[in-house]
C-alpha cells in the first residue's frame, strides 16, 4: 500500500470514528432530554394534584382524634 493509501485509510478511520462516536452522544442526549421531560411531567404533576393534608392529633392511649383546620374552626 503506498504512503497516499495509507493516508487515506487512516483518514477514513479517523471520520469514521468520529461520526460513531457523534451517534452515541447524540442518542445519549436523546435519551437524556426524554428522562429530563419525564421528571418535568412528574414534577409538575405532583404539584397539580398534591393532596390536602390531614391533621390529627393522638391521647396518651393512641386514640386518634381529628382536627379540622383552624378556618372550620373559627365558622
Amino acid at each position: 500500500m503506498s504512503m497516499v493509501g495509507q493516508k487515506y485509510e487512516i483518514a477514513r478511520m479517523r471520520a469514521e470514528l468520529h461520526r460513531d462516536n457523534y451517534r452515541q452522544l447524540l442518542r445519549t442526549l436523546i435519551f437524556l432530554n426524554i428522562v429530563t421531560l419525564t421528571l418535568i411531567a412528574g414534577i409538575i404533576y405532583v404539584i397539580i394534584f398534591h393532596p390536602t393534608p390531614t391533621y390529627f392529633a393522638t391521647t396518651s392511649t393512641g386514640l386518634v382524634i381529628p382536627l379540622g383546620s383552624h378556618q372550620e374552626q373559627q365558622g
